[in-house]
């Protein structure tokens, strides 16, 4: 010991123990030390005194009562065994006269609302992903759910009764607007692990990328800093759901640089999750006095269940969803999977808690989701059956397009002038090219004439010109054959 003391004190599991060094000197500066001595205490500086403080501190620190720093919410190791620890942090009320009165009125609040279900599932499976991390070690990440559509839906009325399974929606840590900086939103992440978080209009404007957010959020951990002493800082880590309800999307899915976004926010579009202003009412007044007592049901559910059982579950739902998506399957479909088995999964485990959940209604919900996804994530093909339909339809008034035949009259290959492109694909929906072309491109449908080259040389009607060469052979698996009503005006060369 030198010119330093050490304390030692619990880290988040108690069987580590953490020593934090503090210099003496930011103990006691030396402006303190002028004050004390003016009023006649003379701090004496030598490495013998540091010794007697660094004991005398240590003795008095080791009487304090000991708390968990980051305030987890959720799973946390105690002993090296696995505990829900909430109860202190997470608010807990329930009006009804018993358990079974309060379940008794959930059920009936979302009975025959299946979209209602699935966000209240999607917010549970927080604790079950947690859970399934810790003990079983499944290669799932956090991931989230976007209620996207107009007003007096019923979004946030949804977001508050999910909250309410954790605490009171009045609780920021579970319920809140998307506000704030980026660093602070994952700041309060960082507490969560099992427990999930609800954000209102998330699509306000503010200064937050939330592409960058979704793809950290989705991470589970906080980027790398430094101290100011240049030591590495203690990164925030997170596990949960994350819920958020706008009017908006979040982020644009159709951009190609965007596409990994769409396995990790499942949007639900121009859902209702509400029957009428009576029922969103009920749900609200429900649900502003009982709260905090359907996550603590879960976690005690699995803290008595085994672990690989529960794995189990969740692997069959996963075997029997990959199943039921073989023809509509999209490069993101097995992480996609992963997140609907477990939000079956978990349905699973409330209704043998006594949370009614129509797991069929929610698994149909899935195959839409997916579906959905499937057409954003196979932008090419979509797109090129759009072209194709485009032109069936208006091959007489198009200019620009060049077909190439056989002897028998059958298409081989088909050139598009670069402005006739442009403008079939702004009918189409898109208003950028560019993301056409790098679609298409990476599926097949455009060939390039060469390495790094997009565009080909071109001469119709003897004008040169740059445009874009279809790979006819695959259009026509993703279009359907080519007839005369397509390519009646092919130019026979």
């Amino acid at each position: 010991m030198d010119c330093g003391f050490l304390y030692c004190s619990s880290g988040c599991r108690e069987k580590d123990e953490k020593c934090v060094r503090i210099p003496f000197e930011n103990l006691l500066p030396e402006k303190i030390c002028s004050t004390l001595f003016s009023n006649g205490i003379a701090v004496c500086r030598t490495n013998n005194a540091h010794k007697a403080l660094s004991l005398h501190l240590q003795h008095l620190f080791h009487n304090f009562a000991v708390q968990d720093a980051s305030q987890t919410l959720g799973w946390k190791y105690k002993n090296q065994v696995l505990t829900w620890n909430a109860s202190k942090t997470l608010l807990q009320d329930l009006s009804e006269p018993s358990l079974e009165a309060y379940l008794s009125k959930l059920n009936a609040l979302i009975q025959d609302v299946a979209a209602l279900q699935f966000v209240l599932c999607t917010a549970a499976t927080s604790t079950v992903l947690a859970y399934l991390h810790n003990t079983e070690k499944i290669p799932v990440a956090s991931f989230g759910l976007s209620l996207v559509g107009t007003s007096s839906t019923g979004k946030t009325t949804a977001l508050q009764l999910a909250a309410s399974l954790y605490s009171s929606p009045d609780d920021e840590t579970v319920f809140s607007g998307f506000y704030g900086t980026q660093n602070a939103l994952l700041y309060l992440l960082g507490r969560h692990h099992g427990v999930p978080i609800c954000y209102d209009e998330s699509t306000i404007q503010n200064d937050i990328n939330k592409s960058a957010f979704i793809y950290t959020f989705a991470e589970g951990k906080d980027k790398l800093r430094l101290n100011q002493d240049s030591t590495l800082k203690e990164r925030n880590s997170w596990f949960c759901t994350c819920l958020f309800s706008a009017e908006e999307y979040l982020v644009d899915l159709t951009r190609n640089e965007n596409l990994g976004l769409a396995a990790r926010i499942l949007t639900m579009e121009h859902c209702t999750y509400t029957k009428d202003s009576m029922h969103a009412d009920q749900i609200k007044v429900f649900s502003s006095k009982n709260f905090g007592i359907v996550g603590t049901l879960l976690a005690d559910n699995l803290l008595k269940a085994k672990s690989t059982e529960v794995h189990q579950m969740f692997q069959l739902h996963k075997n029997d969803l990959l199943e039921r998506f073989e023809k509509s399957k999209c490069k993101l479909t097995e992480r996609l999977v992963n997140n609907y088995a477990l939000i079956l999964t978990t349905a699973d485990i409330l209704n043998a808690i006594g949370l009614r959940m129509d797991t069929e209604a929610l698994c149909h919900i899935c195959e839409e989701l997916h579906k959905q996804t499937a057409v954003t994530a196979t932008l090419g093909k979509n797109l090129v059956t759009n072209i194709f339909n485009y032109i069936c339809c208006e091959y007489r008034h198009l200019k620009g397009i060049k077909w190439t035949t056989g002897k028998t009259g059958i298409p081989l290959k088909m050139d598009m002038v670069e402005t006739t492109f442009s403008a079939i694909v702004a009918k189409c929906g898109i208003t950028e090219p560019k993301i056409a072309v790098n679609a298409l491109l990476e599926e097949g449908f455009i060939i390039r004439p060469e390495k790094g080259r997009k565009k080909t040389k071109l001469s119709i009607d003897g004008v040169p010109c740059y445009g874009y060469r279809f790979d006819l052979d695959k259009v026509k698996a993703a279009f359907g054959q080519i007839d005369d009503a397509v390519y009646s005006n092919v130019q026979k060369l």
